[in-house]
């Protein structure tokens, strides 16, 4: 089979753009009778010891949701770590959206708990340069944490279309 030219630019381009950035794997820590899950992508040639950038999705979301992946796609490209963190909202497992018509047992601050967790983590492994990223409640949160637990490791915050109590 003959491919065309427009075929052969087309696959070209596809497969340039599936070229990895990163490798990425998921990282799991049990939590008292829960496990937290989180997503850790190392970009080209990184390390642990370069720094992460810690990602927390919004309200009710989670990691894997689109703003977050471009996040951490792009962060990826430029050379910069990330953990893409997946709150439990006090359910083992959870993943995707968190259904609105269950009973929610969490609270807005339990954030703080599971982010110390992952925080300890990183650090454990040689991290010691992060970055808090949250997007909605979660830039709210990590801001929070960030003012309750300000530590050399936390290099900056940032809170992307953070949430706010009004």
């Amino acid at each position: 089979m003959r491919l065309t030219r427009p075929a052969v630019l087309v696959l070209a381009a596809a497969l340039a753009l599936a070229a990895p950035f990163a490798s990425a794997e998921e990282v799991t820590l049990k939590d008292q009778d829960r496990s937290l899950h989180a997503e850790l992508s190392l970009a080209d040639g990184k390390t642990l010891a370069d720094g992460v950038i810690v990602l927390l999705h919004g309200t009710l979301a989670h990691n894997r949701m689109e703003i977050i992946q471009a996040l951490e796609t792009a962060m990826n490209e430029r050379g910069y770590n990330t953990l893409a963190v997946n709150l439990s909202y006090n359910l083992d497992p959870r993943e995707g959206m968190l259904d609105c018509g269950i009973t929610h047992t969490h609270r807005h601050e339990d954030a703080m708990r599971e982010l110390g967790l992952w925080v300890n983590w990183l650090q454990r492994q040689g991290a010691d340069k992060l970055v808090l990223m949250g997007h909605s409640r979660g830039g709210n949160q990590v801001s929070w944490y960030d003012l309750e637990h300000d530590g050399p490791a936390i290099q900056a915050v940032v809170a992307v279309a953070p949430m706010t109590w009004d």
